[in-house]
């Protein structure tokens, strides 16, 4: 029996009765289950795991700066610490590398977000302006 997880290929060794994972040819793990397997392999991924500053979208309320600590095994949702110490579980998606091009970019998107905003009153102080229909 041979299946595949995150990159390992785990056959099941009659000989010995042991779950046996490589990676790229080289041995990585043997244990007793293909539960114990996996869980090795999550352990040493989460452990290679180099943590990554990046911005959030916080949607309507600007860019908040953190650190994304992990990633789940769907490879979609990260662990995100934001700069003010709150946690919580994010769509990779929403996230953006910490670079200087993005900061100057997250400045013009605010920028232009005001800007909507100061349109967006106008455009109400003009309707409110405006005669309405009398019957």
């Amino acid at each position: 029996m041979e299946t595949e997880y995150k990159g390992f290929v785990i056959k099941f060794n009659e000989w010995n009765e042991t779950w046996d994972a490589t990676l790229d040819g080289h041995s990585a793990y043997s244990k007793p289950s293909l539960k114990a397997v996996k869980e090795s392999i999550d352990k040493q991924l989460k452990s290679d795991f180099k943590r990554i500053t990046a911005f959030m979208d916080s949607w309507g309320k600007g860019f908040t700066k953190g650190t994304i600590t992990s990633i789940d095994e769907d490879g979609i949702n990260v662990w995100f610490t934001k700069e003010c110490g709150d946690r919580g579980k994010e769509v990779l998606d929403y996230l953006y590398a910490d670079t200087c091009e993005n900061a100057l970019i997250i400045e013009q998107i605010s920028s232009t977000n005001k800007q909507i905003k100061e349109l967006e009153k106008t455009v109400s102080e003009l309707k409110n302006n405006m005669q309405k229909v009398v019957l």
